[in-house]
């Protein structure tokens, strides 16, 4: 896929960006659940939630380097 022509040519994508944080976010949770060795819930995007798990996880991350 060619990104440059897709926005040259004002095209859509074929995945939306709110779709991309959908995946990223399972991808967060997983490595925190990996992590602290616990159950973690997904928070619908666009929420309190989310940032305080983007927050946590950011934590996380800085800790494992």
């Amino acid at each position: 896929m060619d990104l440059k022509k897709i926005w040259k040519k004002n095209c859509e994508s074929i995945a939306a960006g709110r779709e991309g944080r959908k995946s990223l976010l399972i991808s967060n949770a997983i490595y925190l659940s990996s992590w602290d060795k616990k159950m973690i819930e997904i928070p619908e995007l666009d929420s309190q939630k989310e940032l305080q798990f983007e927050k946590e996880f950011e934590i996380a991350l800085s800790l494992k380097k």
